[in-house]
Protein backbone atom coordinates (compact mmCIF):
# COMPACT_ATOMS: atom_id res chain seq x y z
CA UNK A 1 0.00 0.00 0.00
CA UNK A 2 1.43 3.39 -1.03
CA UNK A 3 1.71 5.78 1.96
CA UNK A 4 -0.20 9.07 1.87
CA UNK A 5 1.82 12.13 0.87
CA UNK A 6 1.31 15.88 0.96
CA UNK A 7 3.12 19.25 0.76
CA UNK A 8 3.80 20.79 4.18
CA UNK A 9 1.84 24.10 4.30
CA UNK A 10 4.64 25.81 6.26
CA UNK A 11 7.90 24.50 4.75
CA UNK A 12 6.65 23.57 1.26
CA UNK A 13 8.46 20.22 1.53
CA UNK A 14 6.97 16.87 0.52
CA UNK A 15 5.92 14.71 3.50
CA UNK A 16 4.88 11.09 4.05
CA UNK A 17 2.32 9.85 6.58
CA UNK A 18 3.90 7.43 9.06
CA UNK A 19 2.29 5.61 11.99
CA UNK A 20 4.55 3.31 14.05
CA UNK A 21 2.67 0.55 15.96
CA UNK A 22 0.98 1.89 19.07
CA UNK A 23 1.79 5.56 18.33
CA UNK A 24 -0.15 8.47 16.78
CA UNK A 25 0.28 9.04 13.06
CA UNK A 26 2.61 11.86 12.05
CA UNK A 27 3.72 13.57 8.84
CA UNK A 28 7.50 13.42 8.29
CA UNK A 29 9.55 15.16 5.62
CA UNK A 30 11.10 12.80 3.07
CA UNK A 31 14.74 11.84 3.77
CA UNK A 32 14.66 13.39 7.23
CA UNK A 33 14.47 11.95 10.73
CA UNK A 34 11.05 12.18 12.40
CA UNK A 35 10.77 15.18 14.74
CA UNK A 36 9.22 12.88 17.35
CA UNK A 37 12.51 10.91 17.52
CA UNK A 38 14.83 13.88 18.01
CA UNK A 39 14.26 14.27 21.80
CA UNK A 40 15.92 10.86 22.17
CA UNK A 41 19.02 11.82 20.16
CA UNK A 42 20.81 13.29 23.17
CA UNK A 43 20.45 10.02 25.10
CA UNK A 44 22.02 8.20 22.16
CA UNK A 45 24.93 10.59 21.94
CA UNK A 46 23.69 11.98 18.62
CA UNK A 47 22.78 15.48 19.77
CA UNK A 48 25.54 17.13 17.72
CA UNK A 49 24.53 15.56 14.40
CA UNK A 50 24.09 18.05 11.58
CA UNK A 51 21.30 17.74 9.02
CA UNK A 52 23.82 16.31 6.53
CA UNK A 53 24.90 13.66 9.05
CA UNK A 54 21.27 12.79 9.79
CA UNK A 55 20.71 12.19 6.09
CA UNK A 56 23.74 9.88 6.04
CA UNK A 57 22.40 7.93 9.02
CA UNK A 58 19.02 7.73 7.28
CA UNK A 59 20.69 6.19 4.24
CA UNK A 60 22.36 3.60 6.47
CA UNK A 61 18.99 2.72 8.02
CA UNK A 62 17.47 2.31 4.56
CA UNK A 63 20.22 -0.16 3.63
CA UNK A 64 19.14 -2.54 6.39
CA UNK A 65 16.20 -3.54 4.16
CA UNK A 66 18.59 -4.63 1.38
CA UNK A 67 20.24 -8.06 0.97
CA UNK A 68 22.62 -9.21 3.77
CA UNK A 69 25.63 -8.87 1.43
CA UNK A 70 25.69 -5.24 2.52
CA UNK A 71 25.92 -6.10 6.23
CA UNK A 72 29.67 -5.45 6.48
CA UNK A 73 29.25 -2.08 4.80
CA UNK A 74 26.45 -1.16 7.20
CA UNK A 75 28.44 -2.23 10.25
CA UNK A 76 31.45 -0.25 9.05
CA UNK A 77 29.37 2.90 8.56
CA UNK A 78 27.73 2.59 11.97
CA UNK A 79 31.11 1.94 13.57
CA UNK A 80 32.59 5.05 11.98
CA UNK A 81 29.57 7.07 13.12
CA UNK A 82 29.91 5.71 16.67
CA UNK A 83 33.68 6.39 16.80
CA UNK A 84 33.18 9.90 15.44
CA UNK A 85 30.49 10.90 17.94
CA UNK A 86 31.29 8.88 21.05
CA UNK A 87 35.10 8.75 21.27
CA UNK A 88 36.46 11.65 23.38
CA UNK A 89 39.39 13.73 22.06
CA UNK A 90 42.88 12.77 23.22
CA UNK A 91 43.69 13.96 26.77
CA UNK A 92 40.14 15.24 27.14
CA UNK A 93 38.59 15.36 30.59
CA UNK A 94 35.17 13.67 30.82
CA UNK A 95 32.36 16.19 30.99
CA UNK A 96 29.66 15.87 33.60
CA UNK A 97 26.26 15.96 31.92
CA UNK A 98 23.57 17.88 33.81
CA UNK A 99 20.03 16.66 33.24
CA UNK A 100 17.29 18.98 34.47
CA UNK A 101 14.20 17.19 35.82
CA UNK A 102 11.12 17.70 33.65
CA UNK A 103 7.38 17.47 33.99
CA UNK A 104 6.19 15.32 31.06
CA UNK A 105 2.93 15.92 29.19
CA UNK A 106 1.28 13.56 26.72
CA UNK A 107 -0.96 15.45 24.28
CA UNK A 108 -3.80 13.68 22.47
CA UNK A 109 -5.85 15.50 19.86
CA UNK A 110 -9.52 14.50 19.69
CA UNK A 111 -10.71 14.50 16.10
CA UNK A 112 -14.35 15.17 15.28
CA UNK A 113 -16.62 12.25 14.47
CA UNK A 114 -16.19 11.16 10.86
CA UNK A 115 -12.90 13.03 10.45
CA UNK A 116 -10.56 10.53 8.82
CA UNK A 117 -7.72 12.71 7.52
CA UNK A 118 -4.78 13.51 9.78
CA UNK A 119 -5.19 17.14 10.95
CA UNK A 120 -2.59 19.78 10.07
CA UNK A 121 -2.26 20.71 13.74
CA UNK A 122 0.55 22.99 14.94
CA UNK A 123 1.75 23.09 18.56
CA UNK A 124 3.67 26.18 19.70
CA UNK A 125 5.42 26.14 23.08
CA UNK A 126 6.60 29.30 24.87
CA UNK A 127 8.57 29.44 28.13
CA UNK A 128 7.85 32.92 29.40
CA UNK A 129 8.44 35.12 26.33
CA UNK A 130 10.88 32.65 24.73
CA UNK A 131 9.60 30.39 21.96
CA UNK A 132 10.77 26.84 22.64
CA UNK A 133 9.45 25.03 19.58
CA UNK A 134 6.91 24.96 16.76
CA UNK A 135 5.86 21.47 15.69
CA UNK A 136 3.29 19.83 13.47
CA UNK A 137 1.99 17.06 15.72
CA UNK A 138 -0.77 15.23 13.85
CA UNK A 139 -2.92 13.56 16.52
CA UNK A 140 -0.55 13.99 19.43
CA UNK A 141 2.96 14.21 20.85
CA UNK A 142 5.01 14.12 24.05
CA UNK A 143 6.86 17.09 25.54
CA UNK A 144 8.73 18.00 28.70
CA UNK A 145 8.69 21.20 30.75
CA UNK A 146 11.30 22.28 33.27
CA UNK A 147 10.17 23.00 36.83
CA UNK A 148 10.04 26.57 38.09
CA UNK A 149 8.66 28.11 34.89
CA UNK A 150 5.49 29.38 33.20
CA UNK A 151 4.68 27.82 29.82
CA UNK A 152 2.06 28.60 27.19
CA UNK A 153 1.15 25.70 24.90
CA UNK A 154 -0.83 26.86 21.85
CA UNK A 155 -2.65 24.72 19.31
CA UNK A 156 -3.28 26.18 15.84
CA UNK A 157 -5.23 24.67 12.95
CA UNK A 158 -6.42 26.45 9.83
CA UNK A 159 -10.16 27.14 9.96
CA UNK A 160 -10.39 26.33 13.68
CA UNK A 161 -10.40 28.41 16.87
CA UNK A 162 -6.91 28.60 18.41
CA UNK A 163 -6.53 27.40 21.99
CA UNK A 164 -3.86 28.18 24.57
CA UNK A 165 -3.06 26.31 27.79
CA UNK A 166 -1.07 27.80 30.68
CA UNK A 167 1.24 25.38 32.52
CA UNK A 168 2.71 26.62 35.81
CA UNK A 169 5.53 24.37 37.02
CA UNK A 170 6.53 26.56 39.96
CA UNK A 171 6.39 25.61 43.67
CA UNK A 172 6.53 21.87 42.94
CA UNK A 173 8.02 19.93 45.89
CA UNK A 174 11.30 18.11 45.32
CA UNK A 175 9.61 14.94 46.58
CA UNK A 176 7.10 15.13 43.70
CA UNK A 177 9.86 15.84 41.17
CA UNK A 178 11.84 12.79 42.33
CA UNK A 179 8.79 10.52 42.34
CA UNK A 180 7.83 11.74 38.88
CA UNK A 181 11.36 11.27 37.58
CA UNK A 182 11.46 7.72 38.97
CA UNK A 183 8.26 6.80 37.16
CA UNK A 184 6.18 6.52 40.33
CA UNK A 185 3.78 9.17 38.98
CA UNK A 186 2.18 8.96 35.52
CA UNK A 187 2.79 11.75 32.96
CA UNK A 188 0.07 14.38 32.66
CA UNK A 189 -2.41 13.60 29.88
CA UNK A 190 -3.85 16.59 28.01
CA UNK A 191 -6.80 15.95 25.71
CA UNK A 192 -7.29 18.73 23.15
CA UNK A 193 -10.15 19.45 20.75
CA UNK A 194 -10.65 22.48 18.52
CA UNK A 195 -13.91 23.93 17.24
CA UNK A 196 -14.37 25.22 13.70
CA UNK A 197 -14.51 28.96 13.13
CA UNK A 198 -18.09 30.10 12.37
CA UNK A 199 -18.81 31.55 8.95
CA UNK A 200 -18.27 35.33 8.64
CA UNK A 201 -16.89 35.54 12.18
CA UNK A 202 -13.52 35.46 13.89
CA UNK A 203 -13.74 33.84 17.32
CA UNK A 204 -10.79 34.12 19.68
CA UNK A 205 -10.13 33.20 23.30
CA UNK A 206 -8.53 36.25 24.87
CA UNK A 207 -6.74 34.14 27.50
CA UNK A 208 -5.72 30.50 28.04
CA UNK A 209 -8.69 28.14 28.10
CA UNK A 210 -7.20 26.28 31.09
CA UNK A 211 -4.48 26.51 33.73
CA UNK A 212 -2.53 23.41 34.74
CA UNK A 213 -0.62 23.86 38.00
CA UNK A 214 0.53 21.92 41.06
CA UNK A 215 -2.03 21.63 43.86
CA UNK A 216 -0.41 21.22 47.26
CA UNK A 217 -3.47 19.68 48.96
CA UNK A 218 -3.97 17.04 46.25
CA UNK A 219 -0.26 16.51 45.63
CA UNK A 220 -0.77 16.56 41.86
CA UNK A 221 -1.07 18.80 38.82
CA UNK A 222 -4.68 19.95 38.40
CA UNK A 223 -6.51 21.13 35.27
CA UNK A 224 -8.66 24.24 35.87
CA UNK A 225 -10.88 25.42 32.99
CA UNK A 226 -10.87 29.16 32.27
CA UNK A 227 -12.76 29.89 29.05
CA UNK A 228 -13.46 33.40 27.77
CA UNK A 229 -14.48 34.19 24.17
CA UNK A 230 -14.20 37.31 22.07
CA UNK A 231 -16.34 37.39 18.91
CA UNK A 232 -15.90 39.72 15.93
CA UNK A 233 -18.76 39.92 13.48
CA UNK A 234 -18.15 39.92 9.71
CA UNK A 235 -14.42 39.32 10.08
CA UNK A 236 -12.62 39.97 6.81
CA UNK A 237 -9.16 38.74 7.78
CA UNK A 238 -8.38 35.74 9.97
CA UNK A 239 -4.91 35.66 11.49
CA UNK A 240 -4.32 32.83 13.93
CA UNK A 241 -0.64 31.99 13.48
CA UNK A 242 1.26 32.50 16.76
CA UNK A 243 4.63 31.06 15.90
CA UNK A 244 6.58 34.26 15.34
Amino acid sequence: MTPATRINPITGKKQVLVQPPGMPAVWITENEICERCKPFNECLGFKSLSDKEWREVTEVIKETSKPPTLSNKIIKKLRNCYDLLMAPPANAQPKKRIIKPEFVIIVKYKQAAGEDELPELIAVLHKGKEQVHVREIGTGYVLGMEYGEDYILTFVRKGYITKKFLFITKKVPVSFQKAFGNGEIEPFHLSVSLEKQPLNQLVKYDQPVAVISYNKKQGAFIYTANRVKTVKQNAVEKKEWVGE
